[in-house]
């Protein structure tokens, strides 16, 4: 000290360390993440909270991955490690079955039409039991001319017939009119299933 001095100790803070958390889902289009599909960084330690939803049609199995609870929708991830995570989702065995949806029709007389429709899907033994509510549309030039609904328990039900007017008095008996088509849709009255078109053609 030959002198008054002053000193100074200069500090640099270091950045905490990161790791990336990858976000997946399987299939594609089965259902979303949050956060969303992608790579996301956080801080060393840091715990993530993840979930899963379905797309309606899936339900939800499992994440693969190093996830707190594989098993649940909602769980965690600790951060300490770079971690790839995926939901894994499969298609609804009662929305699978609703796909097997077939219908059946005759031609029934002047100037309308009987439609009887089926569901095939829910074979003896299977745990999916849904009520279906089953819409019938007779089209002509794109426009619906007249439609009617049925529900039922899709567990191989006959709901019975429906009657469709034309409008038209040119039908003869024994002869299919020309130029009108019919559009089946099938809706899951639980609401977990999307609508599925089970028949569209010409009569």
């Amino acid at each position: 000290m030959n002198g008054n001095k002053t000193v100074t100790a200069n500090f640099e803070l270091i950045p905490p360390t990161q790791y990336t958390l990858t976000m997946a889902v399987s299939p594609q289009g089965g259902g979303t993440t949050d956060p969303a599909v992608g790579n996301h960084t956080y801080n060393e330690n840091t715990v993530v909270n993840i979930s899963a939803t379905p797309t309606a049609g899936y339900q939800f199995v499992n994440w693969t991955g190093d996830v707190a609870n594989p098993n649940s929708a909602s769980t965690t991830v600790t951060m300490n490690g770079n971690k790839t995570v995926t939901a894994v989702f499969t298609l609804d065995l009662c929305c699978e079955l609703v796909n097997r949806f077939s219908i059946q029709w005759n031609y029934w007389g002047y100037k309308h039409f009987e439609w009887k429709y089926y569901f095939k899907g829910n074979i003896e033994g299977n745990p999916c039991r849904k009520w279906l509510t089953v819409e019938i549309q007779l089209i002509k030039d794109g426009v619906v001319i007249d439609s009617d609904t049925k529900t039922a328990h899709g567990n191989n039900f006959d709901t019975g017939s429906i009657v469709l007017d034309s409008g038209e008095s040119d039908w003869d008996w024994g002869h299919h009119p020309k130029g009108y088509k019919i559009k089946v849709i099938i809706y899951d009255t639980e609401g977990k299933c999307p609508p599925i078109i089970a028949y569209e053609g010409n009569i």
